[in-house]
């Protein structure tokens, strides 16, 4: 059994590895994705009737508040949270401890390109 989904999930590409096999996994994994997220989006819109019944209902119940401007420390959501917050995590996420150390250990730019 394991040998016959090895064989029929297995693209032609992949038995080579390499640069190519990555990228194929990735699309596969990619449009798995894809394809999951859009069904439960068309499931759940299917099931309240329609995209506006969703939204309608939870601004009724208070689940969605965009632009919340407060500046009060103890709301959990704001704008300036989300904004300040999010330029955090975007900082950690681009900038790790490798590409520092690289750029404070050479002397130029172009040594640290080699």
């Amino acid at each position: 059994m394991l040998k016959f989904f090895s064989k029929t999930l297995w693209f032609p590409p992949n038995h080579q590895g390499g640069m190519k096999a990555v990228v194929w996994t990735d699309t596969l994994q990619a449009a798995v994705l894809l394809g999951s997220y859009l069904g439960v989006v068309i499931y759940g819109n299917a099931e309240a009737g329609h995209i506006h019944t969703v939204f309608d209902l939870n601004y009724q119940t208070d689940r969605i508040e965009l632009f919340k401007f407060d500046f009060d420390m103890t709301v959990k959501h704001t704008t300036w949270s989300l904004v300040i917050g999010g330029c955090f995590f975007w900082l950690t996420i681009m900038v790790n401890q490798a590409m520092v150390q690289r750029y404070v250990s050479l002397s130029s730019k172009n040594e640290a390109k080699r």
